[in-house]
């Protein structure tokens, strides 16, 4: 599957979806490949022995613009913007911003979850986050925590919930 007239919204779901599979099949000895990018689920998925496996992805962020500044649409993590803010709170014309935290990380990645454990993707199903931080979280020491705050009934997806970090090189299972 090409990404020639894919959005950009595509193009981050295949790209995550390609990487998760990558990790998935060597821990798993699968084989799974994207076959259709869909609504919803976002990528459907199939093996070498017709085996399915549909995978909804979502994107987190340690503060809000992080997403659209890893996407180059927003400049606010840049040296320059940096050192703007930085001057402005020199001057007492603005407080700085709050400093990033992995409590506040396992929140917005909490939230995120919740959202999509709220909705129903049908059998066969994983839900894949993305970490999108620039600080690369170490996602296995904070799992515990993150596995309190999502406790739900009734957990949708029966393949999983799964983290990949930012470079695509990592994979954990939440549960």
């Amino acid at each position: 599957m090409e990404n020639e007239g894919l959005s950009e919204k595509q193009r981050i779901e295949k790209a995550t979806a390609e990487g998760f599979l990558r990790l998935f099949n060597d821990t798993n000895k699968t084989t799974y490949r994207v076959v259709e990018l869909a609504d919803s689920p976002d990528v459907r998925c199939r093996d070498d022995h017709g085996n399915t496996l549909n995978l909804e992805i979502t994107l987190t962020q340690d503060q809000e613009k992080d997403i659209q500044a890893a996407l180059g649409r927003s400049d606010h993590l840049s040296l320059e913007s940096l050192r703007q803010e930085l001057a402005l709170v020199q001057q007492g014309k603005r407080k700085l911003s709050p400093i990033r935290s992995s409590e506040v990380a396992l929140q917005r990645i909490a939230t995120r979850i919740k959202e999509k454990l709220q909705k129903r993707f049908g059998p066969r199903t994983a839900l894949v986050v993305r970490d999108t931080s620039p600080l690369g979280w170490d996602w296995e020491n904070l799992l515990d925590r993150l596995r309190e705050l999502i406790k739900e009934d009734g957990q949708p997806f029966d393949e999983g919930i799964w983290i990949i970090d930012n470079q695509k090189s990592k994979l954990l299972k939440v549960v």
